[in-house]
């Protein structure tokens, strides 16, 4: 496993249910990729509370969130992981800025 811990935040429009299911799949790309990390869900309504008030490697959306300014982190649409299409090339989005997120901390220590 990897020594740094990524922090994920999965954001669907309620919360709960797609993020919940988000959660699942992302922890489970994350644990075959033996890459520690914290998997937590929210709306778009309360994300921007999370991001300014605990650290936020990643997010991962079924909703665009364009319009968010206080984003400073990587954001990638996961719908794909629950229609099925398209799900092979997001999975291996997340990989990569998983991958290239925790070799950035880990150098920089």
């Amino acid at each position: 496993m990897s020594k740094y811990r990524l922090h994920v935040l999965c954001v669907c429009g309620s919360g709960i249910v797609t993020s919940s299911m988000l959660l699942i799949r992302v922890q489970d790309i994350f644990d075959e990729e033996k890459i520690s990390c914290t998997v937590d869900t929210t709306s778009p309504y309360e994300m921007e509370s999370i991001i300014a008030s605990r650290p936020v490697d990643l997010i991962i959306s079924t909703t665009p969130l364009g319009e968010m300014k206080n984003i400073k982190c990587p954001v990638i649409l996961g719908h794909a992981l629950l229609s099925g299409q398209g799900e092979d090339e997001v999975v291996e989005e997340i990989r990569t800025v998983g991958r290239k997120i925790v070799a950035a901390h880990e150098t920089a220590k």
